[in-house]
């Protein structure tokens, strides 16, 4: 029995000696490992966004920061377009879940310096990124379809990434020289032709939930037809869209 016990606490730690660490770089994501998960929230700064649909946001952030899995990334982005209609990105958080110490298995102190890893590497700088959002700049163009199409251009958000995963808060008006939503009788069949970025997206298996800002001073434009649009667009692509609300 206890040359049995000896020789088990000494595979157990040839084990632990020899077992490779797993190696986070500098926004907790694993080194050599392809991210298993990506969610992005694209934040429509081309106009203000404040009361309800503030509340709306931060609180869909910080659900989806408390239930995001292990080693998933959490981005969160800015949207506002120059007068060239270019989207203008400011990335206001972008990093891979370390995982909370509820997330772990394990004694209450190695789960509780988990919670202090997390909270220092993840949670903090996610909750200063939620402060800034009531500081919004506001742009003279909304190239909403470019940005989205700029976004598969990301490393970590092409094809090749799994569980893909874009929360679009906007009031959806797409306004750039080439198309507009601020005027009448359009459909999805009128910028077809365009090409990239309406069409060839590569948005398949994405998941996708809109947060749809209504304002009353463009409520005769944001009708049955617009969301429709945006539907079309989305399933045109491949995306799993999976609410406007």
């Amino acid at each position: 029995m206890i040359g049995s016990s000896v020789f088990l606490v000494a595979a157990v730690g040839v084990f632990a000696f020899t077992r490779p660490t797993i190696q986070l770089d500098k926004n907790n994501c694993v080194i050599g490992q392809p991210i298993p998960g990506h969610t992005i929230f694209l934040i429509d700064g081309t106009d203000k966004i404040d009361g309800d649909y503030l509340y709306r946001l931060k609180n869909s952030i910080s659900f989806k920061k408390d239930n995001l899995p292990i080693s998933e990334k959490l981005t969160i982005v800015r949207l506002s377009g120059n007068t060239e209609g270019k989207p203008e990105f400011k990335e206001l958080f972008s990093k891979c879940n370390p995982g909370q110490g509820s997330q772990f298995a394990g004694i209450t102190e190695s789960k509780m310096k988990k919670q202090f890893q997390w909270k220092k590497g993840f949670g903090d700088e996610l909750n200063a990124a939620l402060d800034d959002l009531s500081n919004l700049k506001v742009g003279v163009s909304s190239p909403i379809i470019e940005s989205i199409n700029r976004l598969t251009y990301k490393r970590d958000f092409g094809v090749n990434t799994l569980n893909r995963r874009l929360i679009l808060v906007s009031d959806l008006m797409q306004h750039t020289d080439e198309f507009t939503h601020y005027k009448n009788n359009y459909s999805f069949s009128d910028v077809r032709n365009i090409g990239k970025p309406y069409t060839g997206v590569p948005l398949d298996g994405v998941e996708v939930d809109i947060i749809y800002i209504r304002r009353s001073k463009i409520k005769g434009f944001q009708n049955v037809s617009h969301e429709k649009f945006w539907q079309t667009y989305f399933v045109q692509n491949g995306a799993d869209l999976a609410e406007i609300r």
